[in-house]
């Protein structure tokens, strides 16, 4: 089944603050090793831009074409954070939706499961993992 893979570590509601400098700093390293999940076929929502040579040592390594992979990167003001509210914005909900549709029985794979992306999963009807 192919699956999204939410980056959504080193969110202020994990720290139950706001970020310094180096643990938005430590967020996007994050993204970087967790991109070492991602599956053929399966769509990357990250924070950041996972650079395209990293991606491809990555599926050269597990044996897939990084041409297989898709990354998306929302706009967001706090860029190194994938928070709820990114997450359930009107933006990155239809550019998720116009790309599921090209296959079905789509699964979440969150860093971290949230309310955020629990209601994301419901309204992509998608199943939560």
């Amino acid at each position: 089944m192919p699956r999204i893979l939410i980056m959504n570590a080193g969110t202020p509601q994990m720290s139950g603050a706001h970020l310094t400098k180096a643990q938005l700093s430590l967020a996007a390293n994050s993204a970087f090793r967790s991109a070492w999940f991602a599956q053929e076929g399966d769509l990357i929502v990250s924070p950041v831009v996972i650079p395209a040579d990293l991606l491809s040592f990555i599926g050269g390594t597990l044996n897939f074409h990084s041409s297989a992979l898709r990354l998306l990167v929302p706009a967001s003001r706090q860029s190194t954070i994938l928070d709820d509210c990114t997450l359930l914005s009107k933006t990155v909900v239809e550019r998720l939706k116009r790309h599921i549709r090209q296959k079905s029985d789509w699964q979440l794979y969150p860093c971290y499961s949230t309310e955020g992306v629990a209601r994301l999963a419901a309204i992509l009807g998608s199943r939560l993992n």
